[in-house]
């Protein structure tokens, strides 16, 4: 039997919001070091130690990339934050999907129409071509909406589970041709 795997790595872009966020850390830290030698003498090992920590250890945390994996009917969502630390946010069987269609115009009445306790965007922004969300229930979050960025291997795999709640499979075509997807 062959088994289904499709393994997708979206690294979640910069924007500018987070390079000046960036920037006033790195300057504060500076400040903190300039001020703590001039005013403490000696005592000023406490908070350079804590710049010298703090700063990189959350300028790291601030860089997220997401997984998406399809093994067989199993699909599941994580985050992982600074290169370092995984989370694994949401796991399904493809099965029990209940609408899956790509983030278009001709579909963006069926996204609206979802009545979701909780909405995700796992893409790598909020214009990147080629995203489709997802509907599902989770045990913990109900009904849940996650967008995110497949390539058009993984759903036309998830389309093999799921057939009649997928939306939108002429767009994977003209995704092709246009180069939008992978």
């Amino acid at each position: 039997m062959n088994d289904i795997f499709n393994e997708i790595m979206i690294k979640k872009d910069i924007t500018p919001g987070r390079w000046f966020f960036d920037i006033l850390l790195v300057f504060t830290g500076v400040n903190v070091v300039i001020l703590s030698l001039m005013y403490l003498g000696v005592f000023a090992v406490f908070p350079i130690l804590a710049v010298l920590v703090l700063v990189p250890l959350l300028l790291r945390g601030r860089y997220v990339e997401y997984e998406y994996v399809l093994t067989n009917d199993q699909l599941d969502f994580d985050k992982i934050t600074g290169k370092r630390r995984r989370k694994q946010l949401y796991s399904l069987d493809v099965r029990t999907i209940e609408l899956m269609a790509p983030m278009t115009v001709d579909f963006k009445d069926d996204f609206y129409a979802v009545k979701a306790n909780k909405t995700v965007d796992l893409a790598s922004n909020a214009r990147a071509p080629g995203r489709w969300f997802i509907v599902f229930n989770d045990h913990k979050d109900g009904k849940v909406t996650v967008v995110f960025e497949p390539t058009v291997k993984m759903v036309r795999n998830i389309y093999l589970y799921a057939p009649r709640r997928i939306k939108g499979m002429e767009y994977l075509e003209e995704a092709l041709e246009s180069g939008d997807m992978l």
